[in-house]
């Protein structure tokens, strides 16, 4: 069930305008309504935040980039850290 409902899903985002995957978002939520219910409300209360990228000039609708990237010192520092812990609980445990 997961590649017809990814290839549904893909269908919506990449619709012409707003109007038209709006339209594709009721089609989806009417279409997994009996068969996936859950599904069927998640998408329908959570999707449309996603439309907002409707908003944005044609030119920037192709590929919108995260600027959640961390730069490569606190990536290390986060790899470090967790090392550190599991080190940790691994010694504690040997202890016992």
């Amino acid at each position: 069930m997961k590649s017809p409902v990814a290839a549904d899903l893909r269908q919506i985002f990449t619709a012409t305008d707003r109007v038209e995957a709006e339209q594709r978002l009721k089609d989806f939520v009417q279409k997994y309504e009996k068969i996936a219910p859950r599904l069927s409300e998640w998408a329908e209360e959570n999707i449309p935040e996603g439309l907002t990228v409707f908003l944005l000039p044609v030119a920037h609708q192709k590929r919108p980039y995260s600027s959640d990237r961390q730069p490569p010192a606190a990536a290390k520092r986060a790899r470090n850290a967790t090392y550190q812990c599991d080190v940790t609980i691994a010694n504690s445990d040997q202890h016992r």
